[in-house]
């Protein structure tokens, strides 16, 4: 048996999940303080932390689903990982898909949420924490390149830790476990326009953009401030 583990830290959620090497439909997992969501044809299982900043756009048909996480898991089972192009907000999760017995590991555009795994040994664990990952690993070195970048830029850029058998996931990234293979679902885009535009034009473009944003962040309804 290999086996597959989630944790998150914030809220003190563990998913433990345990594959059969076969890989044949026929996996068995365990749920500590029942943490992970279901989709609603009960096709995939989710863990992790969810928050969508665009519920309104994609939630018409779904409707009755309140929880972010159960609403992936929804549209999951519709779309499969390109689900996660249609989501606006913050967020690492790992999916199970329980007919392929394929986990997929996702994380948002801007790395809001920090998403980390391991592959050391007969065992795949996945956290939001890599601590609680080094804490279960019977070996661990110290990576000398990530200690390089540490000391030189005080942080740690890519996919490397400090410990060399913990790797973080990339923002914008989709993850496939336990084969390991991951893609970008988004990448920055460098627009450079032919023609610089006026400041009328900037202004205008500047304002729809905080409308934008500010419609997405506020709460529906009336909106109170102290004074």
């Amino acid at each position: 048996m290999s086996s597959i583990e989630f944790a998150d830290k914030t809220e003190r959620k563990r998913f433990i999940l345990e594959l059969p090497k076969n890989n044949k439909g026929h996996s068995k997992y365990s749920l500590e303080e029942q943490e992970a969501v279901f989709g609603p044809k009960r096709q995939v299982l989710i863990a992790g932390d969810v928050r969508l900043f665009n519920r309104s756009n994609i939630a018409e048909p779904y409707k009755n689903i309140q929880c972010d996480r159960a609403l992936v898991a929804a549209l999951w089972e519709e779309m499969g990982g390109k689900a996660v192009e249609l989501l606006t907000g913050i967020f690492a999760f790992a999916v199970l898909e329980l007919e392929f017995d394929r986990i997929y590991l996702a994380r948002d555009r801007v790395g809001g949420r920090s998403i980390y795994y391991s592959t050391a040994g007969d065992i795949i664990r996945v956290s939001n924490d890599p601590a609680y990952i080094s804490s279960r690993l019977s070996h661990k070195t110290i990576d000398p390149i990530a200690l390089r970048d540490y000391l030189s830029c005080a942080f740690v850029p890519g996919y490397r830790t400090m410990i060399e058998e913990i790797n973080e996931l990339r923002p914008g990234s989709i993850m496939e476990l336990p084969h390991g293979r991951s893609f970008h679902y988004w990448k920055i885009e460098e627009k450079l326009a032919a023609v610089e535009p006026s400041l009328a034009q900037s202004a205008a473009e500047l304002r729809m953009l905080l409308e934008e944003v500010m419609s997405e962040y506020l709460p529906e309804g009336p909106v109170g401030s102290y004074l």
